[in-house]
């Protein structure tokens, strides 16, 4: 999927250095670009985190919120309560201590910051080099889709599920595919005693909707798919930051 491809001739006093070029097969030319750069290339080859991260989270449904709901939906099994808001709630110690301080709201989804399970570390080094972070002044439109498996996946090996995740269904490849567009963190929740296993967040500009939901069509048609049994679908915009 990945792999180095030869480059432009650097020239080293009286020899020639061939520089090694990041390569994808299936990248639009402006990211294969962006991922040539040298920045991209040094954090690809010495894994650097480019963003920092909570540890937990906690999103909550409820009529008053900086998150407007826009559109919401059950697009696989039991849907949510009706919200018209949705606020985020961001916490770097743990999670029992999390606890938003209203209690005024409809239901509540809880998250942790995991390591990317079924990723090489060549696949993390690049997806930290090209993805883009959360809070972006543009990015006023956004979407929260929690998700169950079957237990059907849950009873897969690591290895299965690492070949069906990425060796079948191309997951990390149609990902990268709209990168730096659409920014995206994945909070796992399965371990929480949570409704969900994953709670997926999105965020992108409006004039980037239609990836967004090229995205969400390409993740939908892979194999990976069949094993999602409860899927919530919620669409939101807010005001652009100052």
């Amino acid at each position: 999927m990945t792999g180095l491809c030869g480059a432009g001739d650097a020239a080293c006093g009286n020899a020639f250095v061939r520089r090694p070029r990041i390569c994808w097969v299936g990248l639009a030319d402006d990211r294969r670009r962006a991922l040539d750069q040298p920045e991209a290339r040094a954090k690809h080859h010495n894994g650097e985190e480019s963003i920092s991260m909570p540890s937990a989270i906690e999103f909550t449904g409820s009529e008053r919120g900086p998150w407007r709901v826009t559109h919401m939906e059950a697009t696989t099994g039991t849907g949510l309560p009706e919200v018209a808001c949705i606020s985020v709630h961001l916490r770097n110690d743990n999670i029992e201590s999390l606890s938003s301080a209203s209690t005024d709201v409809t239901w509540r989804l809880r998250g942790a910051i995991s390591n990317l399970r079924y990723a090489t570390r060549e696949e993390v080094a690049i997806l930290r080099s090209l993805q883009a972070s959360l809070d972006r002044p543009a990015a006023t439109s956004a979407a929260l889709i929690p998700i169950k498996k079957s237990q059907a996946w849950w009873d897969l090996a690591q290895d299965e599920r690492r070949a069906i995740f990425e060796e079948d269904s191309q997951h990390t490849m149609i990902g990268l595919r709209y990168l730096p567009a659409i920014a995206r963190r994945l909070h796992h929740s399965r371990d929480l005693g949570e409704p969900f296993d994953f709670l997926t967040w999105f965020e992108f500009a409006p004039e980037h909707e239609a990836d967004f939901e090229a995205l969400l069509k390409d993740l939908r048609s892979t194999r990976e798919w069949t094993f999602v049994e409860r899927e919530v679908d919620i669409r939101l915009s807010r005001s652009e930051l100052d």
